[in-house]
């Protein structure tokens, strides 16, 4: 039998399950993510199909990608460097599936210059996640600097792409598309991490260790200001019946009920128990629980960041002891977390790891995680290079368009049409209905005008009296302005403030006393006014958002056209491809083709090896 290869701290997982009671969790499907790939040129090779995103790579969440595609014929496969540069223009690799790993494929594509690298199946068969194969850590030692995108195509897309390139039509274009990759119902972001406390499983492991520290300031932010509600989870097996006392009593906790998934079985001296994992996984989820009654929430990823860098098993620090003083260190109560842990050896169920059990059980339309970390943002699963940038492109992508936080509009992060002027809003001297937002941009049309975002118009406001002038309005473009007749001057006012006129002294014949009278006078007036067009502006802003809010719980025949001020950017149609919950982790392409393939039924989760290279 070819001999297997499996993401090191998945292995372990399934090591310690074929012993430990895997708790229903292979009752679930695991979800394959994708994003839209199109061939945009020539015309007559147009089309559009799902692609699978790597598990590694850099998907740009929330944008696009175009480019001219190229394939080497004497390196199809990208199984080795390719000699010199791409061809002139090309921006995107096409490589064939087989001979060796996903990630040297993607890895040998961005030595040679390539922008993104599309893999090609070479059997027709559902789509499969390119995975880390981390039981070879020189392979996985090349993910930290795989920094573009990377997606998988069935073999009739690939084939298609080819086809493309041997009609020698003009340049082959395609786009990536990862708008809609990520669901983005609302204005508050949902997301969780499934991890292991343990940092010696592996890369993986060391991953979620440096994540935690790279992310902590980002999510610190977004969750003390609102933006996104994060939970911790964590994985578990239990004691099956044939699984010796020993043995159960050194990975798990509370009578064999809660095992790790992470942890060695061999019994070496000085090795890390299941024990102590899951003990310090609980005492994590402990933290959050009292953390969120006490409405800190957002203080777990500072105590989280802490104990993966003060409390590492390789220095003997893996202990309640370290963890408490990083509580301490903190001001977090530690006899409330002592107590939400309880005792390691009670004979009953513990409320928080029942939990994390039903989640395993009960993923939904998020799918089965078997990997950790994993990541899942709304209710899709990340995939892509675990770090601040990667993370924060998927939390901003899980907004509705509009209702980003700030830090998502960021250079680095968002690419600002508006500013590029690739908008079809209206725009006129200077001015612009064009409002940027992380996805794209929205038609709205700025103060002082009125419409629908395509089509602006000037609102006179001396004309409907919004103006406040005290004797002579004069309209202006997108606001208005104050003057005074002869013998006054302004006081105060500027563009759309109102000031006030106060008599000129000599000009009027009015005594000095009257005039300083009437100066003060207007001093007030002008704060009056100020205030009144503050409210009026405030008031006005607010009714809008109100029919806004209105429009949307009307019912669909008495909504006027959803789209009118509004530019929707190329949402998934015709490539929008399968259901959500599909089939498989691929985790390598060496000697074997298999990974985790579900039946079709989608009732579990199976070792489907094909035999034979790839």
């Amino acid at each position: 039998m070819p001999s297997l290869h499996l993401p090191s701290a998945l292995a372990l997982a399934f090591l310690v399950t074929a012993l430990l009671a895997p708790r229903g969790a292979l009752a679930a499907s695991f979800r394959v993510e994708t994003n839209a790939l199109r061939i945009k040129e020539p015309a007559s090779y147009a089309g559009s199909y799902d692609s699978a995103i790597g598990d590694f790579g850099v998907p740009l969440y929330g944008g696009t990608l175009q480019g001219r595609i190229g394939h080497l014929a004497a390196n199809p496969k990208g199984c080795s460097n390719f000699t010199g540069s791409l061809p002139e223009g090309v921006e995107i690799l096409l490589a064939i599936r087989g001979d060796c790993f996903f990630v040297e494929k993607a890895y040998h594509a961005q030595l040679a210059g390539a922008k993104a690298v599309i893999v090609a199946d070479n059997i027709q068969e559902h789509l499969l996640t390119m995975a880390i194969p981390e039981d070879r850590p020189d392979i996985a030692a090349l993910v930290p600097k795989i920094a573009i995108p990377v997606a998988l195509v069935q073999k009739d897309a690939g084939d298609r792409i080819q086809s493309a390139l041997a009609a020698d039509q003009g340049a082959v274009i395609v786009e990536f598309d990862w708008k809609e990759s990520i669901v983005h119902p609302d204005n508050r972001v949902e997301w969780e991490l499934w991890f292991s406390t343990n940092t010696a499983c592996g890369q993986a492991c060391s991953a979620t260790s440096s994540f935690l520290a790279q992310f902590k300031d980002s999510a610190v932010s977004l969750e003390q200001e609102g933006f996104t509600a994060f939970t911790p989870h964590v994985m578990l097996g239990s004691c099956s019946v044939w699984t010796s006392e020993e043995l159960c009593h050194r990975n798990c906790i509370r009578g064999g009920k809660y095992c790790s998934t992470t942890a060695s079985s061999t019994g070496a001296a000085g090795e890390l128990t299941g024990r102590a994992i899951v003990e310090q996984d609980l005492r994590h989820l402990c933290v959050h629980k009292v953390l969120n009654e006490t409405k800190k929430a957002w203080q777990w990823w500072e105590y989280a960041a802490r104990f993966a860098a003060h409390c590492r098993p390789e220095a003997g620090q893996f202990t309640t002891a370290c963890s408490e003083q990083q509580l301490r260190d903190l001001g977090v109560d530690t006899n409330a977390v002592g107590g939400c842990v309880g005792s390691l050896d009670s004979g009953e169920a513990h409320p928080l790891l029942d939990a994390q059990v039903r989640a395993q059980n009960e993923r939904g339309p998020m799918g089965r995680v078997i990997m950790l970390p994993t990541l899942v943002v709304n209710t899709n699963q990340y995939r892509g290079r675990l770090n601040n940038a990667g993370v924060l492109r998927a939390l901003c992508a899980g907004f509705a368009e509009g209702t980003e936080p700030p830090a998502c509009l960021n250079p680095g992060v968002n690419v600002d049409e508006c500013t590029q002027g690739v908008d079809t809003c209206w725009k006129e001297n200077g001015f612009s209905a064009c409002v940027d937002t992380f996805r794209g941009y929205v038609c709205h049309c700025p103060e002082g005008w009125i419409g629908d975002g395509y089509h602006c118009t000037d609102i006179d406001e001396c004309a409907t009296e919004l103006h406040n002038c005290e004797q002579v309005c004069i309209n202006t473009p997108g606001s208005f302005r104050c003057e005074c007749n002869k013998g006054y001057k302004l006081l105060g006012g500027s563009p759309g403030v109102p000031g006030v006129c106060i008599p000129i002294p000599g000009a009027t014949g009015l005594p000095v006393w009257l005039i300083l009278v009437l100066t003060a006078a207007a001093v007030v007036s002008t704060s009056v006014a100020g205030i009144t067009v503050y409210r009026w502006r405030t008031q006005h802003a607010m009714q809008d958002e109100i029919r806004a809010i209105m429009r949307d719980y009307m019912p669909l025949e008495d909504r006027a056209d959803p789209e009118a001020g509004r530019k929707l950017l190329s949402p998934r149609r015709n490539g929008k491809g399968p259901p959500p919950v599909q089939h498989a982790v691929d985790d390598e392409e060496d000697d074997y083709s298999g990974g985790y393939q579900a039946p079709d039924t989608r009732e579990s989760v199976r070792l489907n090896p094909t035999g034979g290279p790839l």
